[in-house]
Formats: structure tokens, sequence, C-alpha cells
């Protein structure tokens, strides 16, 4: 019973991520599941700090691992001792989890781009005055979105206005309007 509990409880979460991760994306499932929290600094766990290690066990972790362990229990010949069962079954669900899926999971998060932001993201990013702006406040700026260099026409904020901006001058996006392919920009 106890096998088959954690066969099924493991084959529901696992695939249940799976199938999420297949649909929103791979940051659940593979860049912060599997790769941890991204820098940020777990200093201040205390009297927990010796435990880190289990920060780095993710959800798809345990289900992969109860998955073998179930798998590995149902298989196992019965004429061993229940011990014996035990500790081989766990043993086989952690190589199950180490030494398959977590290769397997690497292997194809290779193969993922990074999401993109798009013009909406550049808003408090810099961007350089391709041209000298008219008297109205208005030129063409350089930005750089998913490391490509692009051109839009952009206008200086309503306050900044009449200040003569020169070209090769840095500029802060105050916002985008992605339809138009424009932005607003005013000086740092």
């Amino acid at each position: 019973m106890l096998y088959q509990t954690l066969f099924l409880t493991g084959a529901i979460g696992f695939f249940a991520l799976v199938f999420l991760g297949t649909f929103h994306g791979t940051r659940g499932l593979g860049r912060h599941g599997r790769h941890g929290h991204h820098g940020h600094h777990h200093g201040g766990l205390g009297k927990f700090g010796r435990f880190k290690f289990l920060l780095a066990i993710s959800p798809i972790d345990i289900f992969a691992i109860c998955l073998g362990v179930g798998a590995a229990g149902l298989l196992l010949p019965h004429s061993l001792s229940t011990t014996v069962v035990l500790i081989l079954a766990v043993l086989i669900g952690l190589v199950f989890d180490i030494a398959l899926l977590k290769p397997v999971f690497n292997f194809a998060l290779r193969f993922v781009s990074t999401p993109s932001d798009g013009l909406e993201g550049m808003v408090a990013k810099f961007a350089t005055s391709v041209s000298n702006f008219d008297s109205s406040g208005r030129g063409l700026v350089s930005v750089v979105i998913d490391a490509e260099e692009k051109q839009l026409l952009a206008t200086l904020e309503e306050s900044e206005k009449g200040s003569a901006v020169r070209k090769g001058e840095q500029l802060i996006v105050t916002g985008v309007d992605p339809r138009r392919n424009t932005c607003s920009v005013s000086r740092m």
C-alpha cells in the first residue's frame, strides 16, 4: 500500500508539474525549481543554515523521488526483507531523480529561450539619442531589446520640452506605446 501511494502521488504530482511547466513556460519547472533562487543570499538562515541543501530540492524532485521509490517498491522482489526493499527503493528513487531526470531536464532546458520583455520591458532603461531632437521634443533613440538594437521615435517628457537633446545623449525611457512602436524619454 505504501509503494502504491508513493507511486500514484509521485506520478500525479510529477506529471501535473510537467504539464503546468509546458503550458506556463519553464520558470516553475526548470529555471527556478531546479536552479534555486538566482543568486539570492540565504545567509540569514540562522540555526537552520545547516539545512541549506533542502533549498535545492524542488517540488518536481520530491514527486520524482516518490515516483521512483513507489515504482521500485512495487517492482522489487517481495522475497527480500521489508527493510532491504525500503532501502533499495529509496536508493532507486534518488538515482531516478538525480541520474536520469535531472540530466534529461537540464539537456532540454538548453533549448529554452529567455522570455522577451519586448518594448514594454524598456521602461526605466537607457536609450541613446540617434538624432538631435526637434523643437517639439521628438527624435530617434536607440534601445537594446533582447540583445538587438532597435530605433524608436521618442518624445521628450512634457516638463523637459524646449531643452535641446543632442545626438549620442543618454536618456531614460519613461513610457512606451507598443502599438505605435514609440516611447517617451527623460534626461537622467
